[in-house]
């Protein structure tokens, strides 16, 4: 078990290379924020349940960060290896008895929102943009998902 900070939380520590390949290649890992806020009973998941996104819609992203190469259209380009690696995680969780509820590609965000918070799951596999330090940061982040709807 990694447990990082804010600071760190980012950095893709499943990648650490010991005797010249991946970790996670050998060794079971979980990565956990350290935070002095947290829930004190965390709801469990008994049933074999996952969540599997892939390549979910970003209408609206430029509007909410800002940038000067800004596109004609405002989203991100789209991700069809997100799409296919999510394709691929859902039959291999299905082929393994789990129950795969699936946010499909371009799903909007209320749709996402909306699943993750419909069942517990025991695995919650998202592949999709990741932006880093994004535009104005963490308030346009929460304006542009009230716009989309899934606050």
């Amino acid at each position: 078990m990694l447990v990082v900070d804010g600071l760190y939380r980012n950095l893709p520590w499943e990648m650490l290379v010991a005797d010249e390949q991946p970790m996670v290649l050998t060794a079971a890992m979980v990565r956990q924020l350290a935070s002095t806020r947290f829930r004190p009973r965390v709801r469990g998941a008994m049933e074999k349940r996952a969540y599997v996104v892939g390549d979910p819609s970003t209408a609206g992203y430029y509007t909410a960060f800002p940038s000067s190469g800004m596109p004609d259209r405002d989203r991100l380009d789209p991700l069809p290896g997100a799409a296919q690696e999510a394709r691929a995680v859902a039959d291999l969780l299905e082929s393994q008895g789990y129950q795969v509820i699936e946010a499909p590609p371009d799903s909007e965000a209320v749709d996402v929102i909306n699943k993750l918070f419909k069942y517990p799951y025991r695995i919650v596999h998202i592949s999709a943009h990741g932006v880093f330090q994004a535009g104005a940061g963490e308030a346009a982040a929460a304006a542009w998902c009230c716009r989309t709807g899934c606050c």
